[in-house]
């Protein structure tokens, strides 16, 4: 599963507003900006933090999680 942090990567790449994603994935603003603003989601976050993650790469996102290496990424397919 993806990161709040992945999540603001992600509209940042594709420059697109939480309300855009709001209408995208029909989940509010309100509850994207929670989501985007806590440390770690928990499991009742998991559809949710899925459909986001769908609508993500469905726009050509891939995500790359954390490692000893490095943090946690957003690469854009070409």
């Amino acid at each position: 599963m993806i990161t709040p942090v992945q999540i603001r990567i992600a509209r940042s790449i594709l420059k697109w507003t939480v309300d855009d994603l709001s209408k995208k994935t029909n989940i509010s603003w309100a509850r994207i900006q929670h989501l985007e603003k806590i440390d770690k989601f928990e499991v009742s976050h998991e559809e949710k933090v899925n459909k986001i993650q769908n609508i993500f790469e469905n726009e050509g996102l891939v995500f790359v999680p954390p490692s000893d290496n490095h943090y946690e990424s957003v690469l854009k397919k070409k």
